[in-house]
């Protein structure tokens, strides 16, 4: 079901033999993680947010939640038991993972509006947040003792910083090694304080000047007829830049 939703809806993704690729390895990456954690004894910190995030950031959110549904289910699974009935446990992941995980990828959205690297942290911090008061509830609710229920929501929470961490910190790797050009790196890239753009303004500011021009004017025209703006943008400030080695 997730593979013909996907070729249904991201047809552009599925005829990129790389994006399916990456997009595979990052849930592999997530389940031998979860795994990790649970021959670990810290099955509870398990967490599909740690691979949804960067699916977010990388592709889109209508992927991210399709991932996310998929990997909730894949890792409650891990916990449940010989007859494969779900424990309390696996319920209290399964939800609060799908909780999580969909209000991560939708605050996605908002880290794309900044230039700051560091807002990569904010999904995850929210996926621990929404995780840890999901599954004390589901636990409770469950019968659990308030112990357990107590042990149950630090985990989910510490599963959403180990989500937080891994995405901020991984998320320029996945760039450089599958050659992509993401939101947040444009705005990066299109931050007027940045070395090279700054390097520009000083040393050739006639010609920085004329690129800061094109750069709205491209933007605005981008903007106009649907196209990718920031690309646009981010393209014409540096479409001279060739001007610091050779001026005439």
């Amino acid at each position: 079901m997730t593979v013909n939703k996907i070729k249904v809806f991201e047809n552009k993704t599925v005829v990129q033999p790389k994006k399916i690729l990456l997009l595979c390895l990052l849930v592999i990456v997530n389940i031998l993680i979860a795994l990790l954690l649970k021959s670990g004894g810290f099955q509870k910190m398990m967490n599909a947010a740690i691979c949804t995030i960067l699916i977010a950031m990388l592709f889109n959110e209508q992927i991210a939640l399709t991932v996310n549904t998929l990997l909730s289910v894949i890792l409650a699974m891990f916990l449940s038991d010989e007859a494969g009935v779900f424990t309390p446990d696996a319920v209290a992941l399964i939800i609060s993972s799908l909780a999580g995980g969909t209000v991560a990828i939708h605050s996605c959205k908002n880290v794309r509006k900044g230039s700051n690297r560091a807002k990569m942290l904010v999904p995850g911090v929210v996926a621990g947040v929404v995780g840890m008061v999901t599954a004390f509830l589901v636990m409770w609710t469950a019968g659990e003792e308030i112990t357990v229920c107590l042990e149950g929501a630090v985990f989910a929470l510490i599963g959403g910083g180990i989500a937080a961490i891994f995405s901020a910190a991984s998320l320029p790797l996945w760039e450089s090694l599958f050659g992509l050009i993401t939101q947040s790196k444009l705005l990066e890239l299109s931050n007027s304080s940045s070395d090279l753009l700054r390097k520009i303004s000083i040393e050739i500011p006639g010609t920085y000047q004329h690129s800061s021009t094109v750069a709205e004017m491209a933007e605005n025209g981008a903007k106009d007829i649907g196209a990718d703006y920031m690309l646009a943008k981010t393209a014409a400030l540096y479409h001279d830049i060739g001007k610091l080695r050779c001026p005439e």
